[in-house]
């Protein structure tokens, strides 16, 4: 488990850059500052006062007096603790499927390595790490591994969760799995799957229902879900505007497509043994993070239970050598592409680009090991290219 820890701590060591980083400091400021949430544009000079749903704004404060305190190395230890969380989670969980510590140590890695661009030190870490504490708590529920009591930090984690990011992965997670379960239970092509008892399933339910409460009253709840709304429908054009909204690219998500190929290739192989639930929350968050590829970290860390239990299922199944042997060379081969393709992206320098451009935007993917701040680009070198080039007037 510490190997895991200190693994996908080294991955996550990249320059602190992103587009949204200072934006989300100023509304840190501007909230400690007037004692307020921020749900209007207090900066902009073309819409100053249009209204917006801030459903980031526990994390903008929460940053900012990080920032204000210990500066940006104090943040890059938050991501570190986060991270470091995000792996005990997964190899917990992966753990609590039945799977050995070394399949644990692997899954754990490669999901991180999988969604590698997504831990930048903004809101979505949030995210992530609540998607492994759900993860955790429920399929540890299912396995008899985590007590029933831990159900009922599930309406707090998703009204904090809101807070800090918008919880709509949360309530996406949350309901695919209470309706898989429900599923089992009253649908009887599905009654050999592994079930919980009347009484267990009867709790989630309740739980399920508390959570939905819980999140109608809070102001900052599902009612302010209108902007997650409008980047599924395409309103605004905001899917071919904003990169992370497109589908994913074989250059940029080459180790979450193989994952999930991995996770499509196992379950065909083991169709009678498939979990409805299971099925449910990997495929729907796989499918999700093929169209839009700012969701790959998080359906990294939904699919890594699913791959566990159906690795194990296949392993334990296995009569024929040439099938044993099979797996060991997809472990193997999926162990290599962890190392070396990890050590190629930290520590291997790029070829350098024909555009030496040092304001390019795709910077961005910068995941080489680092840990200074790269301001070359928004809104620092912007800055600076405005006074470099005397420009005047009003800019945005």
């Amino acid at each position: 488990m510490l190997v895991a820890c200190l693994l996908s701590m080294l991955l996550v060591t990249y320059p602190i850059f992103d587009f949204d980083f200072y934006w989300h400091l100023a509304n840190g400021r501007e909230m400690v500052n007037t004692g307020q949430v921020i749900s209007k544009e207090v900066f902009s000079y073309t819409h100053p006062g249009e209204l917006f749903d801030n459903h980031e704004w526990l994390a903008q404060i929460f940053f900012y007096q990080i920032w204000h305190a210990f500066g940006v190395y104090g943040l890059l230890v938050l991501k570190f603790v986060i991270v470091g969380l995000i792996s005990w989670l997964l190899f917990r969980t992966v753990r609590n499927e039945g799977q050995s510590l070394s399949v644990a140590l692997l899954l754990t890695v490669l999901v991180v390595l999988a969604g590698l661009n997504r831990y930048h030190i903004r809101p979505e870490l949030f995210s992530l790490l609540n998607t492994a504490l759900l993860s955790f708590i429920l399929y540890g529920f299912c396995s008899k591994q985590v007590s029933r009591v831990w159900l009922w930090a599930i309406p707090l984690i998703l009204v904090l969760w809101d807070w800090l990011h918008g919880a709509i992965y949360g309530f996406a997670f949350l309901s695919l799995f209470v309706v898989g379960e429900n599923v089992k239970h009253r649908l009887r092509w599905f009654q050999h799957q592994s079930q919980l008892a009347s009484a267990d399933l009867k709790y989630l339910n309740l739980c399920y229902a508390v959570t939905l409460l819980a999140m109608l009253i809070d102001p900052f709840g599902l009612r302010s879900y209108g902007i997650f709304l409008g980047y599924v429908t395409g309103e605004a054009n905001f899917n071919s505007v904003i990169t992370e909204f497109t589908p994913i690219t074989w250059e940029f998500s080459k180790v979450f497509i193989l994952m999930f190929a991995w996770l499509l290739v196992l379950a065909v192989r083991n169709w009678r043994q498939l979990d409805i639930t299971q099925l449910l929350t990997a495929v729907v968050f796989g499918l999700a993070a093929m169209r839009f590829s700012r969701m790959g970290g998080v359906a990294a860390i939904a699919m890594a239970p699913v791959i566990a239990r159906l690795l194990l299922v296949s392993m334990q199944e296995t009569r024929k050598t040439f099938e044993r042997r099979f797996h060991a060379t997809t472990l193997v081969v999926t162990a290599s592409l962890v190392l070396f393709y990890g050590y190629s992206v930290k520590f291997v320098p790029d070829a350098p680009e024909a555009d030496s451009d040092q304001y390019h935007y795709l910077k961005v993917y910068d995941l080489s090991f680092g840990y200074k701040m790269d301001e070359s680009v928004y809104p620092v070198g912007a800055v600076n290219f405005i006074r470099q080039h005397n420009l005047t007037g009003h800019l945005y």
